[in-house]
C-alpha cells in the first residue's frame, strides 16, 4: 500500500486515483468498473454504477492505507460496502486463491513426496481458515446487517461479536511462507517458487485490505445503525 496520505473528494477524478495509487484499481475491478474513466469524477462513477459515492471514497481511502472519512449509517453506504465485501469474496476465491492453489499443486508434483505433502498441508490449513472467516461473514454477519437495515434487531448478535471473532490468520500465513522459503528443496523450481511467493504476498495484501475495510468502514457504520435501533435510511 502507498504511504502517501490520500484525501479524496467527490469531485476527484477517478482516473487520477488509479494513476497515482495502483492498488485503488482493485476497488474498481471488484465493482466491475472498467477503465477508460476519462474525466469522470468519483461521484459520477459511483452514480453510474448505482453505488454510494461516500462509500466508494472510503473504500478507496482504506485500500490505499489511509483513514476513512466520518462513518455513515445510510442504507446506500452500508449496501455499497456489503456489495464490495461479497464481491471481494468471489474474487479472492475464484481468482487469487484458485491461481495460488494451481501453483501449489504444480510445486507439489515436482517435489519429493513428503515435502509436497507438507506444503499442501500448510496451504490447506491456511485456506481453511480463510474460508471459515468468509462463511461466518456470509452466513451470519451480512444477513444480520441486512435485517438491521430493515429494522429487525437481533439481541443474540451484535457487530462487536464480529470484531471479537475476527479470525487471525497471520501466523498460519507466516508458517506457510516459512515452509516455502526455508524448508523446501527447490532445485530447478526457483521460478515457480518465486511465483508462489508473489501470489501469497498479493493474497496477504488483499486479505489485509479486506479486513481493514471491515474494521474501519463497515463496523463503525453498523455501530451507528445499532445505536439508532436499525432501519435508518
Amino acid at each position: 500500500m502507498s504511504n502517501i496520505s490520500l484525501r479524496l473528494k467527490p469531485q476527484t477524478r477517478a482516473a487520477d486515483v488509479v494513476m497515482s495509487h495502483i492498488e485503488a484499481a482493485k476497488v474498481f475491478l471488484i465493482f466491475d468498473i472498467g477503465l477508460g474513466l476519462g474525466e469522470s469524477t468519483l461521484t459520477q462513477v459511483a452514480q453510474q454504477h448505482g453505488l454510494s459515492p461516500e462509500a466508494l471514497i472510503d473504500l478507496l481511502h482504506v485500500t490505499t492505507g489511509n483513514e476513512p472519512t466520518q462513518a455513515s449509517d445510510s442504507q446506500e453506504f452500508i449496501n455499497t460496502t456489503l456489495l464490495y465485501l461479497r464481491r471481494s469474496h468471489l474474487h479472492l476465491r475464484n481468482t487469487q486463491i484458485a491461481s495460488l492453489r494451481n501453483a501449489i499443486m504444480e510445486m507439489e508434483t515436482n517435489l519429493p513426496k513428503r515435502y509436497g505433502a507438507m506444503l499442501s498441508r500448510f496451504f490447506d490449513s491456511y485456506i481453511c481458515d480463510v474460508d471459515e472467516h468468509f462463511r461466518f461473514e456470509e452466513q451470519t454477519v451480512f444477513p444480520y446487517i441486512e435485517a438491521l437495515l430493515k429494522g429487525k434487531c437481533d439481541n443474540k448478535f451484535k457487530i462487536k461479536d464480529f470484531t471479537a471473532n475476527h479470525t487471525n490468520i497471520e501466523q498460519k500465513l507466516h508458517d506457510l511462507k516459512s515452509v516455502l522459503v526455508k524448508h523446501l528443496p527447490i532445485d530447478g523450481l526457483n521460478q515457480l517458487c518465486f511465483s508462489v511467493l508473489t501470489l501469497l504476498s498479493e493474497l496477504e495484501g488483499d486479505l489485509n485490505a479486506h479486513a481493514a475495510i471491515e474494521e474501519a468502514v463497515l463496523t463503525p457504520a453498523v455501530l451507528l445503525l445499532e445505536q439508532k435501533g436499525g432501519g435508518h435510511v
